[in-house]
């Protein structure tokens, strides 16, 4: 039997390259100065507000960390800085929004828990020297 003739053909396809090609990923870090006074930071889990440390009898609010703010410049937070917990101050016993990340130890004695106040923000984008 005789295969029938099929004349020659060539396909092409077209390559169109996407328009976004990333070199390199691009990361938004953050400066965030850790600008609490001595006091107490917390996530408010009971819904009352302000404070309270729980008991076996009453359930209180989860403590994160106490003490100061470290006064320092922290560069390359990852995170963007948003109200993320609560500090209520020592001695006034006034409480607002903070927010707080960890990062490494900043020495003997010292926490890797860090708050900056929401209402007296000091954070900033750090450049991209990429």
């Amino acid at each position: 039997m005789k295969k029938a003739y099929v004349k020659p053909s060539m396909e092409s396809e077209m390559f169109l390259p996407n328009t976004y090609i990333a070199a390199c990923e691009i990361l938004s870090t953050w400066r965030v100065k850790c600008n609490v006074p001595a006091g107490i930071g917390y996530y408010e889990t009971n819904g009352i507000p302000g404070y309270q440390r729980g008991s076996w009898k009453e359930e209180g609010d989860e403590e994160i960390a106490s003490g100061k703010g470290c006064g320092i410049w922290h560069t390359g937070v990852e995170q963007e800085p948003v109200a993320n917990a609560m500090w209520q101050e020592r001695w006034s016993g006034r409480y607002y929004s903070v927010y707080h990340w960890t990062q490494g130890s900043s020495g003997w004695g010292h926490s890797n828990h860090h708050f900056t106040k929401v209402e007296d923000a000091e954070w900033e984008h750090e450049k991209n020297h990429s």
